[in-house]
């Protein structure tokens, strides 16, 4: 199975020219994926809530963000990653990207 996902994903990625794949999937099913073979620079994406000046995990509202993200970059044919920085939905917001992990971190205050 890890075989077939990452063959077709790495097929899509050559057939689009794409530098980027934007992971907006839950870890399990990310980790089916062979993603070091696919040649691309992989983003990553995270949503979380601030209480008492903290950062914490948002459950499963984290679906919904997922969905709406995924959204955003197709209907503004997101190319560059400044451009993720504009978005804002379900009251979340960019809080910061972590340049390591390539991690996108928006928050609901």
């Amino acid at each position: 199975m890890e075989k077939d996902i990452t063959i077709s994903l790495k097929k899509d990625i050559l057939e689009n020219n794409s530098e980027y794949l934007f992971n907006l999937a839950s870890k399990e099913y990310f980790s089916s994926i062979n993603h070091s073979t696919l040649g691309t620079t992989t983003i990553n994406f995270d949503f979380k809530k601030i209480e008492k000046g903290k950062l914490i995990n948002i459950g499963m509202t984290i679906k919904k963000c997922r969905g709406s993200m995924a959204k955003f970059l197709i209907q503004n044919k997101i190319k560059k990653l400044n451009d993720i920085r504009d978005y804002s939905d379900l009251g979340f917001s960019f809080y910061s990207f972590d340049e390591k992990l390539n991690n996108f971190i928006f928050v609901k205050k």
